[in-house]
C-alpha cells in the first residue's frame, strides 16, 4: 500500500488545480435536417482570459457577437495550442471565461444567475471545459 500512496501523491501533485480543456471553432449552418451531416467543430488556437465572475449587467453591448472590451481585468490568461488544448493553474473560485477574437472577446454561455460563461475551480481539482467559439455559426 505504500507504493500505491506514493503513486497517488505524485499524480495529485501533477494535476494541480485550475482549468483545462479545448477550444473549438464552430461555423456554418448548424440547423439539423434529414440526411444532413453537420461538420465537426475544428480545434483552434486562441488566447483564453479568466476574469472574476461577471454578470450580464456588467457587460458592454455586443458587436457582431463579440464584446469590445472586458469590464474587469483578467486574473490570468493562457493560449491554447494549435490542437485547441490548454491548461492553467488558478486559485479556487468562480471565473468568467472569454476567448480573444480579432475584433473583441467571445463568451456565449450564461447560468441561471446571469453569470457570463462561469467556471468553478475547486481545491486540488482540474475543471475540464470545451469552449465552442460559434459566433459565425447559424442555429
Amino acid at each position: 500500500s505504500v507504493i500505491w500512496l506514493a503513486a497517488c501523491a505524485s499524480l495529485s501533485g501533477q494535476n494541480g488545480q485550475g482549468v483545462k480543456g479545448t477550444t473549438v471553432w464552430v461555423t456554418g449552418n448548424r440547423m439539423p435536417g434529414p440526411d444532413k451531416e453537420l461538420p465537426s467543430p475544428e480545434p483552434v488556437k486562441r488566447w483564453i482570459y479568466f476574469t472574476p465572475v461577471l454578470e450580464m449587467s456588467q457587460m458592454p453591448t455586443q458587436e457582431n457577437g463579440l464584446y469590445p472590451t472586458l469590464p474587469a481585468d483578467p486574473v490570468d490568461s493562457v493560449a491554447s495550442s494549435k490542437n485547441g488544448q490548454f491548461q492553467i493553474s488558478l486559485p479556487t473560485g468562480t471565473y468568467s471565461v472569454f476567448t480573444r477574437e480579432e475584433t473583441g472577446f467571445f463568451a456565449n454561455k450564461f447560468d441561471e444567475k446571469s453569470r457570463v460563461n462561469p467556471v468553478k475551480v475547486t481545491e486540488n481539482d482540474m475543471t475540464e471545459i470545451t469552449i465552442e467559439i460559434n459566433y459565425s455559426a447559424v442555429y
